[in-house]
């Protein structure tokens, strides 16, 4: 009998919560969501795309990221060329 009142008044717990949600429209609570979510990446996306701290991202950043991407590039380049590890004694 208690078994059967606890497992009634979880069903009657999950019942209100479903009518209490259903006043608020599937639709606006995803697009807050959307919303919200959107906020934080543009707000990241910000800082990692003004490459030449000014404030705004243009197309000067896209050249300065550019310039960047090739130094490093370059050094990536220089690294692969050297030979790794001991140098083989020669006979």
């Amino acid at each position: 009998m208690l078994l059967f009142i606890g497992v009634l008044f979880v069903v009657g717990v999950i019942v209100w919560y479903v009518i209490k949600d259903m006043n608020e429209p599937l639709a606006s609570k995803l697009s807050t969501a959307a919303h919200k979510v959107e906020d934080k990446v543009e707000a990241v996306v910000e800082k990692v795309a003004d490459v030449n701290k000014d404030g705004k991202v243009n197309l000067a950043d896209a050249k300065a990221a550019g310039k960047k991407a090739k130094i490093t590039a370059a050094k990536v380049v220089d690294k692969v060329k050297k030979p790794r590890g001991r140098k083989k004694k020669e006979q």
